[in-house]
């Protein structure tokens, strides 16, 4: 519908579906563009409602607050976990701990076995043979003890070597890969960047804030969140705009991540797209690629070609790979699966790079700001 908003078109959707009476009501990623308010609204309508809710969700929060049985999908397999989102983090995690253990008993007793069958064959090689027609009589009886002991040595070593080979494998738990920046020129934490004083934000007439006021430095984690409409996007792209009310250091770089597919090469591939402006070398970026789901064939996949959540996903990785001090990230977490989300959230978390954040997606404002600035009333204003 004309004039609506990300936000009010899921609502009304969901507002449509229900209305039906459906015995199962089955929703797929009915966070997206919700704010908070409307996040808490979907709860209510979830927890309300007498069917069967079916939920695909990457939002921790609402998978928490609503679900009594999370389904896993996983090895071509359907795995049930009773209680919530925490609850079955609690279940993973112990039962990748076990796993864990399991495979590394597994490598030691194969490695044990392994050993001690090449000792066995190494202790049979080393019994030496004459020549039996230079021996007695009562020689040849020693050669052939000899011989029946070399051989036994051999059968004992081969028989370890088969248990071994026999044992079981037990497949290594996956562990999420730390991101990580190989460029040793990283800013140097406390460096200013940017600072607004008494910004008006006015967008085709309308005042949407007043006087705003903030100050960025290198390693600042900031976050801008308020409702749908606030003009959280509008603030931070008047604050990177040539403005009287804002002074930014000299030649400063901006790695932006937003909804504008704009600043993406559509004739050129996923690597080669997040490489343009980065001097990071190419396993990290398809590290960071694989991290957020660009994965194996993927890398070297024409980004016209290309999903517009994929498209969304290599904007961001070039955004983190562009060597620059200050990060700018609206919603970046639209499109990524938790796994993704907690890759980005713990290199986030340690690099001194500065940090401006838009996101409606509570956990992972947590994790990441130390600063939260909310847009409420047109004024700006610390949380």
């Amino acid at each position: 519908m004309n004039g609506e908003s990300g936000g009010e078109m899921t609502k009304r959707l969901i507002s449509e579906a229900i209305a039906h009476r459906p015995d199962v009501l089955m929703l797929d990623e009915p966070t997206t563009h919700l704010d908070i308010t409307q996040r808490l609204w979907l709860e209510k309508i979830i927890k309300t409602f007498r069917g069967t809710v079916i939920l695909i969700s990457h939002n921790r929060q609402l998978l928490q607050n609503v679900c009594d049985v999370i389904w896993e999908f996983k090895a071509n397999e359907i795995l049930e976990y009773a209680g919530g989102y925490e609850n079955y983090l609690a279940m993973t995690n112990s039962k990748n701990e076990t796993d864990l253990k399991r495979y590394t008993e597994n490598r030691k007793e194969k490695a044990r076995l392994k050993k001690q069958a090449q000792q066995q064959q190494n202790r049979a090689n080393n019994i030496k043979k004459s020549n039996p027609n230079k021996l007695s009589h009562g020689d040849r009886h020693v050669i052939s003890v000899v011989d029946s002991a070399q051989s036994s040595l051999s059968r004992a070593g081969k028989n370890i070597s088969k248990r071994a080979d026999q044992l079981d494998d037990v497949q290594k738990p996956f562990e999420q890969k730390k991101l990580k920046l190989q460029n040793t020129n990283l800013p140097v934490i406390g460096k200013p960047l940017l600072k607004a004083m008494e910004l008006d934000v006015v967008v085709a007439g309308r005042t949407l804030i007043q006087k705003a006021s903030l100050q960025v430095k290198t390693g600042d984690k900031i976050a801008i969140v308020g409702p749908n409409g606030a003009g959280k996007s509008s603030f931070i792209h008047s604050v990177l705009q040539d403005n009287k009310a804002v002074t930014r250091a000299q030649n400063l770089k901006v790695g932006i991540s937003n909804q504008d597919l704009k600043t993406l090469q559509i004739e050129q591939t996923a690597l080669e797209n997040v490489m343009i402006d980065s001097s990071e070398n190419e396993q990290v970026a398809r590290d960071f690629l694989g991290a957020m789901g660009i994965r194996l064939a993927k890398v070297n996949q024409v980004v016209g070609t290309m999903s517009g959540g994929e498209q969304l996903r290599v904007m961001l990785v070039k955004a983190l790979l562009t060597d620059a001090p200050l990060l700018v990230l609206d919603e970046p977490t639209n499109y990524l699966d938790i796994r993704a989300i907690e890759a980005l959230t713990e290199y986030l978390q340690v690099t001194t790079q500065a940090v401006l954040l838009i996101s409606h997606d509570e956990q992972f404002v947590d994790d990441v700001a130390k600063v939260k600035c909310e847009i409420l009333h047109e004024k700006l204003q610390l949380v």
